[in-house]
């Protein structure tokens, strides 16, 4: 009967008979179990014993005066250790114990527990790292004090209202005045407002309650406020509190990167005092590289055994950083003889020609020379007895710059054409220390070059060539350097035009005659209501060289010579002027750090010369290769376009010149 009883109790669900009573129905099948003679007992394992299996089985008194020497955060690692543990540190009866070391936990700098926190909850905020207070998961996120929580990136979606949650909206009045909490975004790493879901529902369903109990909207609003107002206070308090707390986890974190960085220093200490013994010097043992060595810069403190680990190590970084230092000197040691070499060369130059600066070797070649080389090969340091020697090599060194000049010019004349004119010169050391003197064959105006190499075109005009190539470190010819036959073609016009005769005419005479002259194109287009473009001779040829007009260029009537006031040339910008009666443009000395100022100094301007001339030596009016010179290493820079002159001063100055020659019977 009971077994019927029970059975009727089942009812029939499927479709048709819901709530039917269908009657007593048999017994189940007997299920077949294995037999007991097969079941083969589990093998018996022998669980080891740790350390502290004995911990659990001494008094509570005893274990409870060993755990409050324990920190807040020691109590709850050894809590997350044995079930053993947890069930005796999670119960009431170790509320007191939890209470005591939370209290020296403040004493010494730690946040204060707030009174709506457990301190079990408190200490797995504060000491819980690195996991989530909401969900047990691993976090590196900071803890949100005003929220009270560190929550991982996914529980911040699932616990967390923000600001701009439309949801909120239908509050009406903002909640930032009664419930917001500033945090940090996850995502965007800046502050914004934040709310629990759970303040937030609590607030609702406040507000439902008001609503309820006083349907008066005036009432409503009156009960709202002094809920707000409540709110608010709670609010403010939790606010002063996080500030409280952000204000000493931040003292906490410098004392303990202050107490790490005094162990730093305490084992750099200990390092330097053994390595000290092994011949090490404090430079090495100073320098940054060794400090930021991984088991120097470790803060673990120094002791015996650790530092038979490390010492390989170490050892081997002070020798690199020894071995750095002794090549870094030996380095400095050798630019200072460098310039030494610079300071003796610069007063060299003084004893030279100043004309002939323009054809003398750069530092770097000189310091191949072979008296030079030998003379601060030795790794000393630089002396007063040192740049005597290097002196007397560069006076027994003179030949081999004569022969390396002589060199190049050599290889220059080949490059003359069979219808230039040529002469043929010897190139000898004389005791004037002078070489321009004896190139005075290669120095033609007609002989005009362009180098290759060069980022801009520049037209070289004789010795210009010479001078260009002198400063590379090979002895040879600038490969680059090759004869302008268009060139060649306008300058010959242009000595027609002035009747001047191209074997005599050098470039110094043609810049003496010509520079005052301006030229006119006529196969351009003159509008006479727009400024008519002259040229000077330099900047007529290279108008020929990249004219567009068809047929021959510049020939003897198609440049008119007009006499007018001469322009300032570019060139006078340049730093590259020097004096032909003194010294004055080798003022400083080429260091190897200052390859760029070629084979001095910085050089004056042109203006900058011309005072000069006038306060030392009285001359106003220079002239250009008897007072100053040009440095011809440089490009000379010139004026490519042309100079925009009004038309009709061009027309008057012309009918004047026409007269003029008409008079004189000059072409």
């Amino acid at each position: 009967m009971k077994g019927e009883a029970r059975a009727s109790l089942k009812l029939d669900t499927s479709h048709g008979n819901v709530g039917r009573d269908t009657g007593p129905i048999g017994k189940e099948p007997r299920k077949s179990k294995s037999s007991v003679k097969n079941r083969q007992a589990p093998p018996k394992r022998n669980k080891r014993k740790g350390r502290l299996s004995a911990l659990p089985t001494l008094p509570l008194d005893v274990l409870y005066e060993i755990f409050a020497h324990l920190g807040p955060g020691d109590l709850l690692h050894l809590a997350r250790t044995t079930k053993a543990f947890r069930s005796l540190l999670l119960t009431r009866r170790s509320l007191s114990l939890w209470k005591e070391v939370l209290d020296v936990s403040a004493a010494n700098g730690d946040p204060v527990k707030p009174d709506d926190m457990s301190e079990i909850a408190w200490t797995a905020l504060i000491f819980g790292k690195p996991w989530c207070t909401m969900c047990g998961g691993r976090t590196s996120n900071p803890v949100l004090w005003a929220l009270q929580m560190r929550p991982c990136t996914a529980c911040v979606l699932k616990h967390l209202y923000s600001d701009a949650n439309r949801g909120l909206v239908s509050f009406g009045a903002p909640l930032t005045h009664v419930l917001h909490y500033p945090s940090p975004s996850l995502k965007t790493k800046r502050w914004q407002y934040a709310y629990r879901k759970t303040d937030y529902n609590g607030y609702r369903l406040k507000l439902q309650d008001l609503h309820a109990r006083f349907p008066d909207e005036a009432k409503f609003e009156e009960q709202r406020g002094l809920l707000n107002q409540d709110l608010r206070r709670a609010l403010d308090a939790r606010g002063e509190w996080a500030r409280a707390c952000h204000a000493r986890e931040r003292a906490k974190e410098k004392d303990r990167s202050n107490e790490m960085e005094s162990i730093r220093a305490q084992r750099l200490e200990d390092i330097k005092s053994r390595l000290r013994l092994q011949g090490f010097e404090d430079r090495d043992l100073d320098s940054l590289s060794f400090r930021h060595e991984p088991n120097v810069r470790a803060s673990k403190p120094l002791t015996d055994s650790s530092w038979a680990k490390i010492a390989p190590g170490v050892t081997s970084c002070a020798e690199c950083v020894r071995d750095h230092r002794l090549q870094r000197e030996s380095l400095q040691r050798r630019k200072d003889r460098e310039d030494v070499v610079g300071c003796a060369y610069l007063e060299f130059l003084k004893k030279i020609q100043s004309t002939t600066i323009s054809f003398m070797p750069s530092l770097s070649v000189i310091l191949g020379l072979p008296r030079i080389s030998n003379a601060i090969r030795k790794d000393t340091p630089a002396s007063n007895h040192l740049q005597r020697i290097v002196g007397d090599a560069l006076a027994l060194s003179w030949s081999d710059i004569v022969q390396r000049i002589n060199k190049q010019a050599l290889q220059l004349r080949y490059k003359v054409p069979d219808g230039w004119v040529r002469r043929s010169c010897t190139l000898r050391a004389t005791p004037t220390l002078s070489v321009e003197s004896t190139l005075r064959s290669l120095d033609l105006v007609s002989h005009v070059w362009t180098c290759g190499g060069c980022t801009e075109p520049h037209i070289l005009y004789g010795l210009d060539a010479l001078a260009h190539t002198s400063l590379l470190s090979g002895g040879e010819l600038n490969s680059h350097i090759s004869p302008s036959s268009r060139a060649h073609l306008a300058i010959m016009q242009l000595l027609a035009l002035l009747g001047l005769d191209p074997e005599e005419t050098t470039v110094g005479d043609m810049r003496r005659i010509a520079n005052s002259k301006l030229f006119i194109c006529p196969k351009c287009d003159h509008n006479r209501e727009r400024p008519m473009l002259c040229h000077s001779w330099t900047s007529a040829v290279s108008h020929a060289g990249r004219s567009p007009h068809d047929g021959p260029f510049l020939g003897p009537a198609e440049f008119t010579l007009v006499k007018l006031d001469p322009l300032q040339e570019r060139s006078a910008l340049q730093r590259a002027w020097g004096c032909c009666h003194c010294t004055f443009h080798l003022k400083l000395a080429t260091t190897r750090s200052e390859q760029h100022l070629q084979t001095a100094g910085p050089w004056p301007q042109l203006v900058e010369l011309k005072q000069h001339l006038e306060q030392s030596h009285g001359i106003q009016e220079g002239v250009e290769g008897i007072d100053y010179f040009f440095n011809r290493q440089n490009p000379r820079a010139i004026e490519e376009k042309g100079i925009p002159v009004p038309t009709k001063d061009i027309v008057e100055a012309v009918e004047l010149l026409e007269g003029t020659a008409t008079e004189q019977n000059v072409v």
